[in-house]
């Protein structure tokens, strides 16, 4: 059985400057988690939160939350493809017209200026 070491992200050139894995943080964060390259390896996972609706007049609206590895190629990453949702977190601030309507009516009564 043929064994694949596993080893630190290596910046090779000056132009990946900006990609995940060749920044000083996960330099620190390797040093620090890693004790046993042959075994260990540090696999930062990228999270992106975006505001959007489930349907055409955004009657439900949701914030899903995806994730995608960082030892994926940056040019992939810009693929949805290579995002998986994590899961959904419902907007509780949005409210349908009807419902905004009747928080209206209910204010305006209460300040006796509506039946």
């Amino acid at each position: 059985m043929q064994v694949i070491a596993l080893v630190s992200f290596i910046v090779k050139t000056t132009y990946l400057i900006n990609e995940v894995n060749s920044g000083s943080w996960y330099n620190i964060a390797y040093n620090n988690l890693i004790k046993d390259p042959s075994t260990e390896f540090l696999m930062p996972i990228i999270i992106f939160v975006d505001k959007t609706g489930t349907d055409k007049i955004q009657w439900h609206s949701v914030e899903p939350i995806l994730f995608t590895m960082s030892t994926i190629a940056w040019a992939c990453r810009q693929q949805t493809h290579a995002w998986r949702a994590l899961g959904y977190i419902p907007d509780l601030y949005s409210k349908t017209n009807a419902s905004k309507a009747a928080t209206q009516k209910k204010n305006n009564q209460a300040r006796g200026q509506g039946h």
